[in-house]
């Protein structure tokens, strides 16, 4: 699964900057996070840790 991403925060938009908008959903769900999704980027240097409602830095706007 696929989700596109929105920076809200300096931080936030630098990552989407850096590594694009399209990130891969890897788990959802799991320890050591059960309110949160692991998401790649889709050059895979990055891998991060969101919250799909209320995440500080990032916001889910589109699950292609």
């Amino acid at each position: 699964m696929q989700v596109v991403l929105k920076g809200k925060t300096r931080k936030g938009k630098t990552r989407i900057g850096m590594h694009g908008p399209l990130w891969t959903v890897v788990q959802v769900n799991m320890e050591p996070r059960p309110d949160e999704m692991l998401v790649r980027s889709q050059d895979g240097r990055d891998l991060r840790w969101i919250h799909p409602t209320a995440d500080p830095n990032f916001m889910i706007v589109e699950t292609p």
